[in-house]
């Protein structure tokens, strides 16, 4: 997710990623959060991929799936292509 593809949950202003909302000014730390762990996990993933470290690739993935598993989908299907 790009920063200018941010949403916020509660009104839908689209913004850039920041831990409160310009418009409504709701708190959207935890989720901030959880988007940039999200993209660390996937960093972490590659770099397994790229090392052909399946334990690494697994316990990354187990994380992936519960913060977003659609990426985890994406990741998948790029590994499957490469």
């Amino acid at each position: 997710m790009s920063n200018s593809d941010f949403r916020c949950p509660a009104c839908r202003a689209k913004q850039p990623l920041q831990p409160v909302c310009r418009r409504c000014e709701a708190d959207l730390q935890l989720l901030v959060r959880a988007i940039e762990h999200s993209a660390a996990l996937a960093a972490r993933y590659e770099q397994a991929r790229f090392r052909s470290d399946p334990h690494a690739m697994d316990s990354a993935a187990r994380l992936i799936a519960l913060l977003d598993p659609k990426q985890l989908a994406a990741l998948r299907c790029d590994a499957d292509q490469a």
